[in-house]
């Protein structure tokens, strides 16, 4: 394509951006897109002058946009900054002509230090290790059923085949609740984050692997003042000095599924009983709003265990992740095991584009939603 300028984002360029948009999505999808948009680059803590999109223009068309997303990264005692590539699209009448590797080379070549890239679909996975990114191994969420029925109508295909196991199905995990353990320590529902959760994290990190800093500017931005979605938030512990938080929602899929998601988890690993109270008030809470399951992910290999522990099964999706830079890290382990990172599903953009489940695309050819935990 002749006469292309490839720049960052202006705020003079939305118009353009959401012709961009509309040529993928209906037009009340773009209006919802523009909202997380703008909450994605004006709110984050860390780019108070809006965080950075790069663009490939033709005249006064957008053709491509990237974003790119910094977030600080804690490994021990140091501080890195990290900048997620998210959000590739590219005008479907563009596409085949190599704009999305051009946008992936301005992040990689850009970017100081690392990147990487979280919850993409397999062609934007697989673009990014073609123009150079690691893979990181693959992991899985884990799943725990609370509804019988539900979980019968899901895997069988004859609803007589689901209700004759119905009654065994709903005995057997009545015995299996009587396993899990019991929150032993006081759990407080919050409206927001306050400095308490910056000493917890400031505690917890240091064992957990390379981790987003999750301060309460940050937490609060992610899970507070975001659009569309309806977070609730837990604090474990004394509220001055908590040992746990946990961040969920319900996701109400299309084929009337109701999901409970445990977006985020921060557990003091010191603290005996701070995580199973964590994970345990969040799936009492999510049960009684009427999920039928709930998915937590987290790549910390002594979590995982536990979840297992108490009746959390591996989940059927498979998690992809890529980083950029990650010889930076090698003399402190290897990056491309999942172990090496602490990730939730709210890292990255993970939740930020949820909405992205229910938005109509105008055409066959246009992007599919991001993955989730529930799909």
């Amino acid at each position: 394509m002749p006469d292309l300028v490839e720049r960052l984002y202006r705020s003079s360029d939305l118009p353009a951006l959401r012709r961009l948009w509309s040529k993928v999505y209906e037009a009340e999808s773009v209006d919802r897109r523009e909202a997380v948009f703008r909450w994605i680059g004006e709110g984050n803590p860390l780019t108070p002058q809006g965080a950075p999109r790069h663009l490939i223009l033709q005249g006064d068309a957008v053709v491509g946009s990237l974003g790119c997303l910094p977030v600080k990264y804690q490994l021990g005692q140091e501080e890195h900054t990290f900048h997620f590539s998210h959000d590739l699209l590219v005008d479907p009448q563009a596409r085949g002509l190599g704009l999305g590797k051009k946008l992936v080379n301005q992040i990689s070549g850009g970017a100081p230090g690392l990147a990487g890239g979280l919850w993409m679909t397999d062609p934007c996975y697989a673009l990014h290790q073609r123009t150079g990114w690691a893979a990181v191994e693959p992991f899985h969420g884990h799943a725990l059923p609370l509804d019988a029925g539900a979980l019968l109508r899901r895997r069988l295909k004859s609803p007589m085949a689901a209700a004759l196991l119905a009654l065994p199905a709903a005995l057997w995990l009545k015995l299996s609740s009587r396993k899990r353990p019991r929150p032993s320590l006081p759990v407080h529902e919050i409206q927001h984050f306050d400095g308490s959760v910056d000493l917890l994290f400031t505690r917890a990190a240091p064992g957990l692997g390379l981790i987003a800093r999750r301060t309460h500017d940050y937490l609060n931005w992610k899970y507070c003042h975001a659009p569309l979605l309806d977070y609730r938030k837990l604090l474990v512990g004394d509220p001055q000095g908590p040992v746990a938080y946990a961040v969920t929602r319900l996701q109400e899929r299309q084929d009337g599924r109701v999901n409970g998601l445990i977006v985020d988890l921060l557990a003091d690993p010191a603290c005996a009983g701070a995580f199973d109270t964590a994970v345990m008030a969040a799936v009492s809470r999510l049960g009684q709003q009427g999920a039928q399951v709930v998915y937590l992910l987290t790549t910390h290999a002594p979590f995982r265990r536990r979840l297992e522990e108490i009746g959390f099964r591996q989940a059927p999706t498979l998690h992809t992740f890529v980083v950029h830079g990650q010889e930076q890290l090698a003399d402190q382990g290897d990056p491309t095991r999942s172990s090496f990172w602490y990730l939730t599903y709210g890292d990255s953009d993970g939740d930020m584009w949820a909405e992205a489940q229910s938005w109509k695309t105008a055409r066959d050819d246009g992007p599919r939603a991001p993955r989730n935990s529930g799909s």
